[in-house]
């Protein structure tokens, strides 16, 4: 303000400085102006009236880019079945006939289709072991036997499971336990148990060696 170069007022407003209470001495219109300044009531010190401007644009929320569309997976070409496969596919059906069959007590066909399957697939001494059952239950002891004794070699040749070797030893013991060949039945229940200990296996071979004994003590 011009009344700031004036020496008597500075002389004043000075007082007034040192000594607040000298403002009521010395009032007068050049000092309210300064000091309504100090106190940031004058235009001088006052801020702007922020609720007189215009409001800020508002900011557009930022589009998120839409994910890109994943092209499809490639179709996987179907897998082309071997010959082998094929027929080793069609000697489990020829199986699962078998079996059915089995259930019903019709032998004959049954053992027609598990001769069909080992004919597709003669490395599976399974269809053996199957057609060894068909002839236990008609009482065929020797050709029981025979299929099973088959079935071991096909086994040892293609390492066949250990469990169907057993089960394979077991099935020639028990023809030759029920034709009364008790020494037989008792040295193939223990190539049985050689390649698999079960619990069933290991009572028959009781009951075996039981009979030998009660034969000896009668004899």
């Amino acid at each position: 303000a011009p009344f700031l170069a004036d020496p008597a007022f500075m002389t004043k407003f000075q007082t007034i400085q040192k000594n607040p209470a000298a403002l009521q001495t010395n009032m007068d219109e050049k000092i309210i102006t300064c000091m309504m300044v100090l106190m940031g009531q004058g235009d001088a010190m006052a801020e702007p009236d922020l609720s007189t401007s215009e409001p800020a644009p508002a900011v557009a929320p930022k589009e998120e880019p839409a994910p890109k569309e994943q092209p499809p997976a490639p179709k996987e070409d179907p897998v082309e079945l071997t010959e082998e496969d094929k027929a080793k596919e069609a000697a489990a059906g020829e199986k699962s006939l078998g079996t059915a069959s089995y259930k019903k007590k019709d032998f004959e066909t049954a053992l027609t289709h598990y001769r069909k399957a080992f004919e597709l697939d003669s490395t599976n001494m399974v269809y053996l072991l199957n057609t060894s059952a068909v002839f236990m239950e008609k009482k065929e002891f020797q050709a029981a036997i025979a299929e099973a004794t088959k079935a071991v070699e096909v086994g040892q040749d293609n390492r066949g499971d250990f469990k169907m070797m057993g089960k394979a030893y077991a099935r020639i013991a028990k023809a030759h336990f029920l034709m009364g060949n008790l020494e037989e039945a008792s040295r193939f229940y223990d190539r049985s148990l050689s390649n698999a200990r079960t619990a069933v296996v290991l009572e028959e071979k009781k009951r075996v060696d039981k009979a030998i004994k009660e034969r000896a003590r009668l004899a």
